[in-house]
């Protein structure tokens, strides 16, 4: 049975064949030509979207000139801010406020008296003007009735003529200056009369200025005397009390005083009860040695020291004993070295 090879497929791909290569590259120069165009027109994307962002913003910001223009809760809440912003200048300038009230006050009623002033003098010139048309009018109808009477007595028509115009221009004057003064008169009882209103009003104004100014003083000097008062009251509350910073340190500070005090009382009596044992193991100490050496001294009373004739022996630093004869004549009178009464003789040359 004959083996069958595999069949290997020797198909080239589409893009390893020449017109995929073509494909391939025209393809790419789509792409390329796509980025190109794509860079051209992103500029004008971006500035859109600029635009567009700003215009939102300044809608947002027309919508809130709009709400605190014409909302009733923005003037509500502008009025609230105001008073708020007022009431601090109140609290912290009262005085002030008020004498700068009294100052604007004192500077109109300035303003005003300059202006009573000027219409007390166009009363003045009003009435000068009168007086000097009445004197122009007396004088035109005196001119006019010379001229009458040369008119009569003119020799031609034309010189006639003339005299009677003369007449008619100085009568027309002269009754000006009367009706004049008849306008003149009314506009003068006018002035008189808002001269007189504001007299009277620049009195009662002074009058307010002068007791204003009066009772300001007197609230000053209240008012300075509680602050100086109150002050004080304060600051003795104060040193009673102090602020909280103050307690709290002043309340570490005894409780420091407090635990260092017992602490170092504690390490005092500890102190002390240490040298009282140290002392009292001094005194057993003592008393111990007390007692070696009268034991010593009692052992060597009943070696050394007998009755009758025997022989001493003496025991002499760095040798032995020797014994010394001791005639029981020579001995008269010793001292007794019994156990009751003995330590107390050597206790007695101990101490």
């Amino acid at each position: 049975m004959a083996m069958e090879l595999p069949t290997v497929d020797t198909a080239k791909s589409f893009w390893s064949r020449p017109e995929g290569k073509v494909g391939a590259l025209i393809l790419l120069l789509i792409a390329g030509l796509g980025i190109y165009e794509y860079s051209l027109i992103l500029p004008w994307f971006v500035t859109m979207l600029e635009d567009t962002v700003h215009m939102v913003f300044l809608g947002c910001v027309l919508v809130a000139m709009g709400w605190l223009l014409f909302s009733k809760t923005s003037h509500m809440m502008f009025r609230v801010l105001m008073r708020v912003f007022t009431g601090l200048f109140v609290s912290v300038y009262p005085i002030e406020i008020i004498e700068d009230k009294l100052t604007e006050m004192k500077k109109r009623r300035d303003k005003m008296n300059a202006q009573i002033s000027e219409v007390s003098g166009q009363i003045v010139t009003l009435q000068r003007v009168m007086t000097k048309n009445h004197q122009d009018a007396v004088q035109g109808f005196n001119m006019a009735h010379a001229a009458q009477d040369q008119a009569a007595r003119a020799s031609d028509d034309a010189e006639r003529l003339r005299k009677q115009l003369q007449i008619q221009a100085n009568a027309r004057k002269a009754q000006r200056r009367e009706n004049a003064n008849v306008g003149y008169a009314t506009l003068l009882q006018k002035l008189q009369g808002i001269y007189s209103f504001l007299s009277k009003y620049a009195a009662h104004i002074d009058f307010f200025i002068d007791d204003t100014t009066d009772e300001v003083e007197q609230k000053k000097i209240e008012y300075k005397t509680t602050n100086t008062a109150f002050g004080a009251m304060t600051m003795a509350m104060k040193v009673m009390k102090g602020s909280a910073t103050e307690e709290d340190i002043y309340g570490q500070a005894m409780d420091y005083i407090e635990s260092d005090v017992s602490r170092k009382l504690g390490i005092m009596d500890d102190l002390q009860r240490v040298s009282q044992n140290f002392m009292d193991g001094l005194d057993v100490q003592e008393g111990a040695v007390d007692t070696q050496a009268l034991q010593a001294l009692n052992d060597y009373e009943h070696k050394l020291l007998t009755s009758g004739d025997t022989e001493l022996a003496v025991m002499l630093p760095g040798s032995t004993p020797q014994k010394v004869p001791v005639a029981r004549g020579s001995v008269t009178t010793m001292p007794s070295f019994s156990n009751s009464g003995g330590d107390d003789y050597y206790s007695s040359l101990l101490k």
